[in-house]
């Protein structure tokens, strides 16, 4: 067998957790490039469809002397657990490596004690099936004891070297019919995937620096230029970067010092997320724990959640806690970046990209190192006390399935879920799943006097209060209202208990006829407040606050800034805000984090003043609240496409709320009766989120918000004022498109975006600075649909009309995107040396206004890497590849190592130090460049030819076992990109076919 493969073979559960934990370690994917397959020798596979093979895993632990196992005996239930959802994940995973699973046809002897044994078959053929595509179960006529032993002349060694034998004829035959590859990236569900086309590939392909060759080949790699090498410090880095510990992100919650009762639970919690035996805590660190809190809103899940943090901050039990609001792919992707940010595992400027930011924290998840592995000697690596200890909590998870790409397989931590979907327990699969229950009625009556201050009671106090809280059912949130009522009114618990009868009198009826419970609940509520509780402008507030996303409502965003079109309505609550808020704090409706600036409120609440709300008066709030994000969302009209990051935190404040308002509107049971004025509100709030998310790099996430955008405006569009936000729309789309490589709807959107534009400032005096943009965007579509004389003729007309704006000859301004796709074509047609003065002068301007180190864009970078292609084209490597090192400068201090024009230098660079035979420094690159092309189903292209050019690299260094590998793979995801090419051969790539499925501006 070849020293460069691998195969695992196991007799209890460590080769399947190999395989799975290490998923998302870039410095595995050497070693499992290199795996030829697996064999489990009497390894159990439990599975959730089948707890009736449990027990068999106590069995199991009773076979060994280990003093560990014996500890889990007493948790075998648990660990049970932990290993079906290993097994779970395993299927998942779609290993398609060759397995061949061993299972046993002899009992085992087990003692039960003092002179008492029997016998039983540990792992059958059910249980040792792993369910994998490529898997041989084969029988071995051996105990469990025995299974490992592996003799000449059995069928099982037979299949091992049947195994090794045919490895090679896999590796350089790669075909579409045995891997499955396939790169295109559904950016828009990324949070919802079972696992990510990009990350699958990772497995199969190696792009990992190969071995320093020997012979002749040794003494081209001496050609290593140090001063070269030393700009590459960051990027030799493939160790988890160190993490800033401690970190507790609890935002926007603070402690509860009300908390009252639920001590069993938080005990329950404890025992499985931290076990007290630390000899069994040490058994368990490559094994998830994690408990599901299920129940009804307003139950107290998220409260008991809290209480367990903060506790678990208080006794130092984790090193890490992150809270997690998992009730949308958006706000799962906010919160990745928010862990990604304060563990400091990537700069702020590669928060941009969900795919990028989920691996990375997944990735630390796993190995949660306190410092780079670099760092740390082999001893330490293995060893706990070099791990951080964590605990994720996800709450909300109301749509489980959202969790599958984030819930880690394994790792030194914890995951507490809190969900109102009681299936979530199944799908999940978690250690322990807990139930919670209303409040029985003496917890209930201790709550309410408690919360209302009753210091001393009378007996006819405390039955008062006992059927009281019978009455609102022992929930939480019900007892918390009533409580705050009783103290705003001065009542005694007699009195709230005559008025709570009289105000749920209308309700009885109604209430009786409701079969489902949490409706029934619901209203429950509408009984203990009601709209006489509160004058009309705190009304309005608690309406609006019924449409906004209710976890951060930023009072920046309530109170606003007086405007003369603000409605009476909205302008009386902005004014009276303080004495509003003070009466809907008190009322325990919602909660203010003094710090933050912000409030929230609960779920329920806000369904149950939905319920209250008429038709009309939901169009009515409906509009105002429209109004007032985009009173909160203001914006020069002329920078509105600038790609300025410092709007970047108002449209962060804003933006989770036009989405909520977006589901609403869509989910509206009765129909809509917005005006026109109010429709063509909604639709620019919609533009405007939807480019925040473009410019975030939320490519497909976006296009939502557009077209329903779109479908407002087209409807109603009467005038110049509406007429251009339609053509705004159009823009959006057309990037967007644009971004995603989908020519021909990029030109279908540029198209229709240039005539709206076009029929409204032909009406003015002077051309203005959107007209422009309207010819530039026309030659980016273009220039994307290979019509590269077109594409030039559009880009310099846009230009003529920018260059005469106020603000160009002031000095203020520069048509950036004119000059770099005009540039682009003409080094496409091979005149790039038209395009050097234009680039040059770019290039002075930018430095003239922003400094040599200009970091306010990316665009710097942009004008550097195409004036790089151009001298790079004409022969001229040593200037381009100058040119290359300041746009990768540019590019990591404004977008970061992930943006894809990141790559693109990255690949420039790689052929640069490759022509000057500097290998250590060309495989860097290329590396680089590999694993982030692997990230965006846009750039399969890129990543194709890359791999290609890496390929001839190798063989150019005389390594010609890896060349080959990869250059089959190559031939591989070009057949499936192409395939019209399916009879494509390996000697039928070369770079001219390769930069043709590449577009123009990535050549």
């Amino acid at each position: 067998m070849s020293s460069h493969e691998n195969f695992f073979s196991s007799p209890t559960c460590g080769a399947l957790t190999v395989l799975t934990d290490h998923y998302y370690n870039p410095a595995c994917q050497h070693t499992l490039s290199q795996h030829i397959g697996t064999v489990f020798l009497g390894t159990p596979h439990p599975t959730f469809g089948q707890k009736n093979q449990w027990l068999r895993l106590s069995f199991i632990l009773q076979t060994s002397s280990n003093k560990y196992a014996k500890a889990l005996l007493a948790q075998a239930e648990i660990e049970a657990a932990i290993i079906a959802n290993i097994s779970l994940k395993f299927e998942q995973a779609g290993i398609e490596e060759r397995i061949i699973s061993v299972f046993e046809t002899k009992p085992t002897k087990l003692s039960d004690g003092l002179f008492k044994s029997r016998k039983e078959i540990l792992v059958d053929h059910v249980l040792a099936e792993t369910r994998s595509k490529n898997e041989k179960i084969i029988s071995s006529d051996s105990d469990h004891y025995n299974i490992a032993k592996i003799e000449e002349g059995t069928l099982l060694m037979s299949e091992l070297i049947n195994m090794i034998n045919l490895s090679p004829v896999d590796r350089t035959l790669p075909s579409t019919a045995n891997l499955n590859i396939n790169l295109r990236v559904d950016d828009d569900n990324i949070w919802e995937s079972t696992a990510t086309d990009a990350e699958e590939t990772l497995n199969q392909i190696n792009t990992a620096s190969p071995a320093i060759p020997t012979g002749g080949a040794i003494d081209v790699a001496k050609n290593y230029v140090n001063e070269s090498i030393s700009a590459l410090t960051d990027l030799t880095k493939i160790t988890t970067p160190r993490a800033c510990l401690p970190c507790y992100l609890l935002q926007p919650f603070s402690q509860n010092p009300d908390f009252y009762g639920r001590s069993e639970v938080l005990e329950a919690i404890e025992r499985i997320l931290n076990p007290p035996d630390q000899s069994f805590a040490h058994m368990t660190t490559n094994s998830l724990r994690s408990v599901t809190l299920c129940g009804f809103g307003g139950i107290g899940k998220t409260q008991i959640a809290l209480q367990y943090a903060f506790s678990s901050i208080r006794r130092g039990t984790y090193d890490a806690i992150f809270w997690v609001h998992a009730d949308g792919k958006d706000k799962l992707a906010n919160s990745f970046n928010e862990i990604a940010i304060q563990l400091k595992l990537i700069e702020a400027a590669e928060t941009t990209d969900p795919v990028i930011v989920r691996n990375v924290v997944m990735e630390w998840l796993s190995k949660p190192s306190k410092a780079p592995v670099s760092e740390l000697d082999s001893d330490r690596t293995s060893n706990d006390q070099a791990l951080a200890k964590w605990l994720m909590i996800f709450d909300n998870a109301d749509t489980p399935e959202l969790l599958r790409d984030l819930w880690p397989v394994s790792g030194n931590g914890s995951v507490l879920v809190t969900s109102r979907d009681p299936q979530s327990v199944a799908y999940l699969h978690s250690t322990m799943n807990i139930d919670l229950l209303p409040f029985n009625g003496l917890e209930a009556s201790r709550l309410v006097q408690k919360l209302a201050l009753m210091d001393e009671t009378t007996p006819e106090d405390e039955e008062a209060s006992i059927v009281l809280c019978d009455r609102l059912g022992g929930y939480p949130l019900a007892l918390v209202l009533i409580s705050t009522i009783m103290l705003r009114k001065s009542l005694t618990i007699q009195e709230a208990l005559e008025l709570y009868d009289n105000e749920a009198l209308s309700l009885d009826l109604y209430n009786a006829q409701i079969s489902n419970p949490y409706d029934r609940y619901t209203n429950t509520l509408s009984s203990v407040w009601t709209s006489k509780d509160f004058d009309e402008t705190t009304l309005f507030l608690l309406d609006i606050l019924s449409l906004l996303d209710p976890d951060a409502i930023y009072e920046s965003i309530l109170q606003g800034e007086k405007s003369p079109d603000c409605p009476p309505a909205l302008e009386a609550m902005q004014e009276n805000y303080i004495d509003v808020r003070k009466e809907l704090v008190r009322s325990s409706l919602v909660k203010r984090n003094t710090r933050e600036k912000l409030l929230t409120i609960h779920r329920v609440v806000q369904d149950n003043i939905l319920k209250r709300m008429s038709t009309n008066r939901r169009d009515s709030i409906f509009t105002y609240t429209v109004k007032m994000l985009l009173q909160a969302w203001k914006q020069d009209p002329e920078e509105k496409f600038t790609h300025l990051k410092g709007l970047w935190d108002i449209s962060k404040r804003v933006s989770p709320h036009v989405n909520r308002l977006m589901r609403i509107y869509k989910s509206g049971k009765e129909a809509w009766n917005l005006s026109i004025e109010a429709q063509i509100d909604f639709a620019r709030l919609l533009q405007k989120s939807g480019w925040y998310r473009y410019e975030i790099g939320h490519n497909k996430s976006c296009k939502p918000f557009f077209m329903l955008a779109l479908q407002l405006c087209e409807q109603n569009a009467t005038n110049d004022e509406s007429k251009t936000l339609l053509a705004d729309i159009l823009f959006c789309l057309a990037s967007s498109s644009g971004r995603q490589i989908k020519a021909q709807e990029a030109l279908h959107f540029a198209t229709r975006h240039f005539d709206v534009r076009m029929q409204i400032e032909r009406k003015k005096e002077h051309l203005g600075r959107h007209a422009g943009l309207a010819y530039t965007e026309l030659g980016r579509a273009l220039l994307l649909n290979n019509r590269l004389e077109e594409a030039i003729q559009y880009n310099r007309d846009g230009k003529a009309i920018l260059v005469e704006l106020e603000q160009f000859k002031a000095g203020k301004y520069w048509p950036d995107f004119a000059i770099i796709q005009e540039a682009i074509a003409l080094n496409g047609l091979n005149r790039g040396e038209e395009a050097i003065p234009g680039l040059q002068a770019s290039i002075a301007f930018r430095e003239k206004r922003y400094g040599p180190n200009d970091t306010e864009s990316f665009k710097l970078g942009y004008f550097l890497q195409i004036l790089g292609n151009i001298y790079s084209k004409k022969g001229n490597g040593e200037e381009a590849g100058k040119l290359y090192q300041r746009a990768l400068s540019n590019y990591r201090a404004t977008v970061g190592d992930h943006f894809y024009r990141t790559s693109q230098v990255c690949v420039k660079l790689a052929e640069h130090h490759a022509r000057e035979l500097q290998v250590e420094a060309a495989n860097i690159y290329f590396d680089q460049a590999l694993k982030n092309f692997k990230l965006h189903g846009f750039t399969k292209p890129e990543l194709i030819r890359t791999m290609y050019r890496k390929a001839k690299f190798l063989e150019n260094i005389e390594n010609y076992d890896s060349a080959a590998q990869l250059m089959g793979e190559t031939l591989v995801l070009y057949k499936e990109l192409v395939p019209s090419h399916v009879a494509f051969e390996i000697n039928d790539l070369n770079d001219e076919l390769l930069d043709i499925i590449v577009p123009v501006w990535g050549r």
